[in-house]
């Protein structure tokens, strides 16, 4: 992984999943990472 992208994993998965797909998993992304800032969701694991 790059040091200039952080976020180069999710890119690798939405490049691998069908285009109709891409936007859903960017919009759960996003769900996720508003819900951590503002208190909903207190941590996000990755198994």
């Amino acid at each position: 992984m790059s040091g200039s992208n952080p976020y180069e994993w999710l890119q690798d998965l939405v490049a691998q999943v069908p285009e109709f797909v891409q936007p859903l998993i960017v919009a759960l992304w996003a769900a996720l990472l508003t819900m951590a800032a503002t208190g909903v969701v207190t941590a996000i694991e990755v198994a």
